[in-house]
C-alpha cells in the first residue's frame, strides 16, 4: 500500500474532478430538459468558483459564489415545473457581480456586499418555493418522501454546506473532495432512472406517485408480509389508516401503491385475502361441521351477505357451491398446494424481476452470447474499440510505474516521515551546513531524537571524487565512486540491515562500513569483517557490512568512513568546526514533534554557536538568512539548491505525466464513446424489441455498463501484455530500471482494476443513457434518426480530445525548442573536442602531485593533435565551491562568490575571452599566489565601475586571504543553463587541482587519446583504467533530465493524437451513416466523389479547427508556467503551434478521407436501397 500512499491523490483528484465535472455540466446544458440545463449551469459556477478560488482571482470570487444561489433557485423551479422561460432579471443578477469585479481592489468590499445581498434574497425564494410546492403537493421532505424528494432535499442540504466552505475558502484539496461528492450526487441518479430530469406534476387524488419502482415494490412486500404472518385482514379496525401506520407510510403513498402497481383499491386487498383463506376452510375436511357463518367471521366478515357477494366476486360460484364441489381440485390445487398464490399477478412478477440482484445464470449465458455476437457483427468497430482501450491502459501502467517510482523516494526507510535534512537558506540556498549542528541539536531539542552529519568524499574542487579502492592481498584495484564520512550515529538516523560486523563501527578510527557488493567485489564469498583494504593509500579496516541504501534514495554510498578518524588525522581540521558549511547534517524527530515549530527555533538558538559579524546576525533575525528542515520525503522532488547529492527529479514533470495520463484516458473514453454510438442505428432494432418484450429502461442501461465493463476487462489484459513488451524501451526512455515483476504487484493490479472500472462506468455513460433511450414504435417502425443535441454532443467529444492533443503535440514542441536553446547557445567558452581527466588525491599526500601533474601536461602538450592543457578544480557544469568575498575597504558589503581554479592557458583552451586587464601570465609570479580574474557578474555585484587592481578579501573558515584582480572575463555559463550566470573568481593554485582539460586539434582524436592515456598511466596513476569524457557531452548531461521527460512526454503525446484520430473516424462513420441517403441523392443529381468527401471532411475538420482555437492559447499559457523554471528562456514563435496545426489537420483529414471515400465511391443505387 505504500505507493497508494506516495501518489498524488490530492493534485488527481484536483484534475480529475474539474475534468469530469466540466464535462458533466457542458453535457447537461445541452439537454432538453430545462431542469439539466440549469443542474449543469449549477455545476459550472460551482466549477468557476473553485478555478477562481484556487487561482487567487479574488475580485471574481464573490460574482462566482452570487450565481451559485440563482443557478439553484432556478433549478428547483424548473425541477417543480420545468419552465423554458427566464426572466432577464436573474441573467443581470448573475452578470451584475462580474460587472463589481472591474472596479479597483479597494472596493472590494461593495462586490462582496452585492453578492452577499445576492445570496441572501435567492436562499430566501428557494426556501419559500421549497416549502410553497410541499403545501400544494401534499408530501413532507422529511417524513415518507419519495425517493425524488428525499434526493431534492439531501441535495439542497449539499448546496448548503458547499455555499459555506466556499465562503469559508477551505484549502482547494478540501473543496475539491465536495465537488466531487457533488458531481457524484448527481451522477448517480442520472445513471440510475432515466427519468430523472423530467418535472415532478402537482399532487392530486389520482395523480402518478413520486415513488419508485424500489419504494413500491417494498411497500408490496411489507404488505404480502403483515397478511400472511399476522393476518391483518382478519382485525376489526382493518382500515387503510391502521394499514399504513403499520407500514410506516403515508395513507397517501399507500393508496397510490395500491391503485397503481396493484390496480385494486384497499377493500379489495382486504377481500382477496380473506376469500382466500375461506376456499381453504371450506374445502378443509376438518371444517365439515363449520356453517358458512362461522368461516365468514373467521376470516374477518362481520356479515354473512356481505361475505358471500364478495366470495361469488372472487370465485364465481357461492360459499355453499364452493363446499359442495370440493372433490374437484383445479391443477394448482393438486400439484402445487404449497405455494402461496402471489399477491399482485404480473405486475408484481414483474417487478421481482426488474430488482431480484440473483441474475439467473441463463440471462447471464444469454447476455454473454448477444456480447459475442455483436463482437462478431461489429468486428472493425470492436477492434477499433479494444486497441484504442488497450493503447490507452497501456500508456496509463507505464506512466504510473514512473509516477509512483518518482514518488516512492526515501519512503521505503524506517521513520521516513520523522527524519529532516537541515538546509542552509540565503540567497543561494544550500544543502551544506556546520558539522557541529548536528549533535547540537540532539542534545538541546528534546524533540530531536537521533541526528547524523557526514560529507562525501570530495576532491579539489569539491567534486564527488573517485577514490582508489585496493585489496593488496589479491591485487584488486578499482576507483570507487560514492565513499562517504560520516558520524557514529548515521545508523541510527538511517536504519539499514546489517549483513554482518559490528553497527558500532563508526565510533573507531581506522574502520569503515561497507555495502553488500563492495564487500562482494573485493572479498568474494569470503567474510570481509576484520580485512584490510587501502584507500587511496590509507590502510582501513572493514568493520561492518550493510545492505545498501534502497534504490529509490536521494543518495547511495558504497562505504562510510569514521569521522573519528579524520580527526585523529588532523584534530583541528576548520571543515570540522562551526564556521566552515561543508557537511550535510540530518535529524530524526520525535514521535509528534513539530517541524515546523522546531524550524523557527533554529535562528534563536544557533546565534550561541555562530561566531558572525553583527550585520549577519540582524540578517538571521530578520529571517534573510535562516536555517530550515527540509522533510527526506520530499527531496527527491521538490529541493534543487546547490550540493544536492545526487541529481533530483522534478514535481512538475511529475504533474505534466500524471495530467498526460489523464488526458490520454479521457481521450480513450471519448473514443469508446463515439465509436459505440456510431453503430447505435444498427443496435436500435435489438433495443426496440427487447423494450417491446418488457425490457426496462434501467436494465437495458445497466446491460451497455456491463458491456463497457467487458470491452474495458479485455482490453486491460492486453495492454499488460503490451505493457511487458514495450517494458525495456520504456526503461530506456525515462532511465529506469523496471522489472516484468513490477507490473504484477497487488498494488498496480488493484489500480489497474480500479481504472478499468472508473473508465468502463464514465466511457459506458454516454452510450448507456443514448441507446438505452430509444422508443420501440420509433425504432420498429424505422423512423429512428440522430437529433441535433446527440450529434452535438459527439462534435464536442471530437473538439475535446483535438484540443488535448493540440495541448500535448505543441508542448512537445516548445519542450523540444527549450531543450534545444540551452544544448545549442553560445555558453561563452569552447566546449568542442575538450576531454576532462581525473586527479588522484591522497589523503597521507594531502592533495595532488602538483610535479607529476606539470610533467603530465608538458608531455602531453608535446603531443600531435593537442592544442593545450590545463589544470581546473571543477569542470564547467560541476559543483563549484562558493565563499563570501567583500572589497578590502567595504566589509559590509559581503557577497557569495564561486570559486574556480584554472591554469595560465585557460583563455587558450576554453577561449575565455578577456574583456578588460590580462589573463594569468607565467611571468608574474603573484599569478600564482594573489592575483585573479573576475566575470562581469561580479563587477556589477561589487558595483566597480575599475575593477583592475582592486582587493578583494575571501573568508575561508577562520582564514583570511587577499586577491588582486588582474582581469575580467566576459559571462560564461559555467553552470547549467537553469541558473542564472553567478560572480566568479578564478584563481591559478595547482595544489586545489581536480582535472586537466586537454584541447583536442586534427582529425585523428583516438590516436591522440591513445598518446594522453600513455602519458597520463605513466606520470599519474597506472593502477586503475584510464577514462576520460568529452566536456560537451558532460554539459549535455546536465539537460538530461528534461531529455527524458521529452522523450516520454512526446511520445505519449503522438499516442493521444492517433487514439484522437481513432476518435474522429468514429465521427466520421457516424456522419457517413445518417447521411447514406443524402449521398446517393447528390450523386444521382451529379454530384462527384471529390465534392461529397470535401462536404463531409468541410464539417468535421471544422471541429479541428475550434479544438486549435482552443487547444494552442490554452498550452501557450502553460509552457508559460513551465518555462519559468529556466533562467533562459527560448522564444516560442509561431512555429510549434503553426507545426502543432498542420499535423493535426493532416491526421484529422486522413481519418475522415479514410471513412467517407468508401461510401462516396459507392454506387448511389446501393446506398438508396440500403437506405
Amino acid at each position: 500500500m505504500e505507493q497508494w500512499i506516495q501518489f498524488p491523490w490530492v493534485e488527481t483528484l484536483l484534475m480529475s474532478t474539474l475534468l469530469i465535472g466540466g464535462l458533466m455540466g457542458l453535457i447537461l446544458l445541452i439537454s432538453k430538459s430545462p431542469s439539466g440545463r440549469w443542474l449543469g449551469f449549477l455545476s459550472i459556477t460551482y466549477l468557476a468558483a473553485l478555478i477562481f478560488q484556487h487561482g487567487s482571482i479574488l475580485h471574481l470570487v464573490p460574482a462566482s459564489l452570487s450565481m451559485i444561489p440563482i443557478a439553484f433557485f432556478l433549478y428547483v423551479r424548473a425541477f417543480f415545473y420545468q419552465k423554458n422561460r427566464t426572466s432577464p432579471a436573474h441573467y443581470f443578477l448573475i452578470i451584475l457581480p462580474f460587472g463589481a469585479g472591474i472596479l479597483p481592489k479597494e472596493w472590494l468590499v461593495i462586490n462582496w456586499a452585492i453578492s452577499g445581498l445576492i445570496i441572501i434574497g435567492y436562499g430566501i425564494l428557494t426556501v419559500r418555493l421549497l416549502l410553497n410546492e410541499q403545501n400544494i403537493r401534499g408530501f413532507s421532505y422529511f417524513q415518507n418522501a419519495g425517493s425524488r424528494i428525499a434526493w431534492l432535499r439531501n441535495f439542497v442540504m449539499l448546496n448548503v454546506l458547499f455555499i459555506i466552505l466556499l465562503v469559508l475558502q477551505l484549502p482547494i484539496e478540501m473543496l475539491s473532495i465536495a465537488y466531487f461528492v457533488f458531481i457524484s450526487f448527481i451522477l448517480y441518479p442520472l445513471v440510475k432512472e432515466s427519468s430523472f430530469l423530467s418535472p415532478i406534476p402537482i399532487g392530486n387524488k389520482y395523480q402518478k406517485s413520486t415513488l419508485t419502482p424500489v419504494i413500491k415494490s417494498t411497500i408490496i412486500e411489507k404488505v404480502n408480509k403483515i397478511m400472511d404472518e399476522q393476518h391483518f385482514y382478519r382485525r376489526d379496525d382493518a382500515s387503510l389508516t391502521v394499514l399504513a401506520k403499520e407500514l410506516g407510510a403515508t395513507t397517501h403513498h399507500l393508496s397510490q401503491v395500491l391503485n397503481e402497481s396493484l390496480k385494486i383499491s384497499f377493500q379489495d386487498l382486504i377481500a382477496r385475502f380473506r376469500v382466500r383463506e375461506a376456499c381453504k376452510l371450506l374445502r378443509d375436511e376438518r371444517q365439515d361441521q363449520v356453517k358458512i357463518e362461522n368461516i365468514a367471521t373467521m376470516v374477518g366478515y362481520n356479515s354473512k351477505s356481505a361475505f358471500n357477494t364478495a366470495f361469488k366476486k372472487r370465485t364465481g360460484s357461492t360459499p355453499s357451491e364452493y363446499r359442495e364441489a370440493k372433490n374437484v381440485r383445479t391443477y394448482g390445487e393438486e400439484h402445487l398446494s404449497e405455494r402461496k398464490a402471489p399477491l399482485v399477478g404480473d405486475s408484481s412478477f414483474h417487478l421481482n424481476h426488474v430488482f431480484n440482484l440473483k441474475i439467473k445464470s441463463g440471462m447471464i449465458q444469454h447476455f454473454f452470447k448477444t456480447f459475442s455476437r455483436n463482437i462478431k457483427r461489429n468486428a472493425l468497430f470492436s477492434f477499433l474499440n479494444i486497441l484504442g482501450l488497450t493503447v490507452g491502459f497501456t500508456c496509463s501502467i507505464l506512466i504510473y510505474l514512473y509516477v509512483q517510482d518518482e514518488l516512492s523516494y526515501d519512503r521505503s526507510l524506517p521513520d521516513s516521515d520523522l527524519i529532516y535534512r537541515i538546509a542552509w537558506m540565503n540567497d543561494n540556498p544550500q544543502t551544506r551546513t556546520p558539522h557541529p549542528m548536528a549533535q547540537a541539536m540532539v542534545n538541546d531539542f528534546p524533540e530531536v531524537e537521533e541526528a547524523v552529519s557526514f560529507s562525501p568524499w570530495y576532491g579539489p574542487g569539491l567534486s564527488k571524487d573517485f577514490i582508489r579502492v585496493e585489496n593488496e592481498k589479491q591485487n584488486i584495484i578499482f576507483e570507487e565512486p560514492d565513499f562517504f564520512f560520516a558520524d557514529s550515529t548515521f545508523f541510527d538516523v538511517f536504519e539499514l540491515e546489517l549483513v554482518e560486523g559490528d553497527i558500532d563501527a563508526l565510533k573507531k578510527p581506522f574502520s569503515f562500513v561497507i555495502t553488500e557488493s563492495l564487500a562482494e567485489k573485493y572479498f568474494g564469498d569470503s567474510s570481509a569483517i576484520g580485512k584490510e583494504l587501502r584507500v587511496n593509500q590509507m590502510p582501513i579496516v572493514v568493520s561492518a557490512v550493510v545492505k545498501p541504501m534502497p534504490k529509490n534514495s536521494h543518495f547511495h554510498f558504497n562505504a562510510i568512513i569514521s569521522y573519528v578518524t579524520l580527526k585523529q588525522i588532523n584534530p583541528n581540521d576548520a571543515w570540522m568546526k562551526w564556521g566552515d558549511f561543508g557537511h550535510f547534517n540530518y535529524i530524526k524527530l520525535q514521535e509528534g514533534a513539530n517541524a515546523h515549530m522546531l524550524e523557527d527555533k533554529i535562528s534563536d538558538w544557533v546565534e550561541n554557536y555562530l561566531d558572525w559579524d553583527q550585520s549577519d546576525i540582524e540578517r538571521l533575525r530578520s529571517g534573510e538568512l535562516r536555517f530550515a528542515l527540509q522533510p527526506i520525503e520530499d527531496i527527491h522532488l521538490n529541493s534543487h539548491i546547490r550540493w544536492e547529492l545526487e541529481n533530483n527529479g522534478n514535481n512538475l514533470y511529475i504533474y505534466i505525466l500524471t495530467g498526460t495520463m489523464l488526458f490520454i484516458l479521457i481521450i480513450v473514453g471519448i473514443n469508446y464513446a463515439n465509436l459505440t454510438t456510431a453503430k447505435a442505428i444498427e443496435r436500435a432494432k435489438e433495443i426496440g424489441v427487447r423494450k417491446t418484450m418488457g425490457a426496462v429502461t434501467r436494465n437495458l442501461s445497466i446491460q451497455f455498463f456491463i458491456e463497457s465493463f467487458l470491452f474495458c476487462l479485455i482490453a486491460l489484459l492486453f495492454s499488460f501484455s503490451l505493457a511487458a513488451l514495450f517494458l525495456n524501451g520504456f526503461n530506456d526512455l525515462a532511465g529506469k530500471n523496471f522489472s516484468i515483476e513490477s507490473l504484477f504487484i497487488a498494488d498496480y493490479l488493484f489500480f489497474a482494476l480500479l481504472l478499468c472500472i472508473t473508465v468502463s462506468i464514465l466511457a459506458g455513460f454516454y452510450p448507456a443513457i443514448t441507446l438505452s433511450s430509444f422508443q420501440p414504435t420509433e425504432v420498429l417502425k424505422g423512423k429512428l434518426k440522430s437529433n441535433n443535441q446527440e450529434v452535438g454532443l459527439r462534435s464536442l467529444l471530437v473538439v475535446v480530445q483535438f484540443t488535448i492533443s493540440a495541448i500535448l503535440i505543441s508542448g512537445s514542441f516548445i519542450v523540444f525548442k527549450q531543450i534545444q536553446f540551452m544544448k545549442t547557445t553560445d555558453l561563452g567558452f569552447d566546449q568542442e573536442a575538450v576531454i576532462a581527466l581525473n586527479v588522484p588525491m591522497s589523503i597521507e599526500i594531502g592533495g595532488v602531485d602538483v610535479e607529476a601533474l606539470r610533467t603530465a601536461q608538458n608531455l602531453m602538450n608535446n603531443i600531435n593533435g593537442v592544442s593545450g592543457t590545463i589544470l581546473t578544480s571543477s569542470v564547467p557544469g560541476g559543483q563549484f565551491n562558493q565563499h563570501q568575498y567583500y572589497l578590502k575597504h567595504e566589509p559590509e558589503n559581503r557577497i557569495d562568490i564561486s570559486s574556480l581554479v584554472v591554469d595560465y592557458d585557460v583563455q587558450k583552451v576554453l577561449g575565455i575571452e578577456v574583456i578588460e586587464g590580462r589573463t594569468f601570465d607565467r611571468s608574474y609570479a603573484r599569478d600564482s599566489l594573489y592575483n585573479v580574474l573576475v566575470n562581469e557578474a561580479t563587477v556589477e555585484q561589487f558595483n566597480l565601475k575599475d575593477p583592475l587592481g582592486k582587493t578583494i578579501v575571501q573568508h575561508f573558515g577562520e582564514n583570511v586571504y587577499e586577491s588582486t584582480i588582474i582581469g575580467v572575463v566576459e559571462n560564461f555559463h559555467f553552470q547549467s543553463m537553469h541558473e542564472e550566470i553567478q560572480p566568479l573568481v578564478m584563481s591559478v593554485q595547482p595544489p586545489a587541482a581536480g582535472h586537466i582539460l586537454v584541447k583536442l586539434e586534427g582529425q585523428d582524436f583516438g590516436k591522440t587519446i591513445s598518446e594522453i592515456e600513455r602519458v597520463y598511466t605513466s606520470q599519474i596513476d597506472n593502477d586503475v583504467a584510464f577514462e576520460f569524457q568529452f566536456l560537451d557531452n558532460q554539459l549535455a548531461e546536465l539537460y538530461d533530465q528534461e531529455v527524458r521527460t521529452l522523450s516520454i512526454f512526446s511520445v505519449f503525446s503522438l499516442i493521444a493524437l492517433l487514439l484522437a484520430s481513432l476518435g474522429l473516424l468514429g465521427m466520421a462513420i457516424a456522419v457517413m451513416n445518417q447521411r447514406v441517403k443524402e449521398v446517393g441523392m447528390r450523386k444521382i443529381l451529379g454530384a462527384s466523389t471529390i465534392q461529397i468527401t470535401g462536404m463531409i471532411l468541410g464539417q468535421l475538420t471544422r471541429l479541428v479547427v475550434v479544438a486549435m482555437l482552443l487547444g494552442l492559447p490554452v498550452s501557450y499559457f502553460l509552457m508559460q508556467s513551465w518555462i519559468k523554471e529556466f533562467s533562459y528562456q527560448a522564444p516560442f514563435g509561431v512555429m510549434p503551434f503553426l507545426l502543432s496545426g498542420i499535423i493535426l489537420m493532416v491526421v484529422a483529414m486522413i481519418s475522415v478521407i479514410s471513412a467517407v471515400t468508401k461510401i462516396s465511391l459507392s454506387n448511389p443505387v446501393e446506398a438508396l436501397r440500403y437506405e
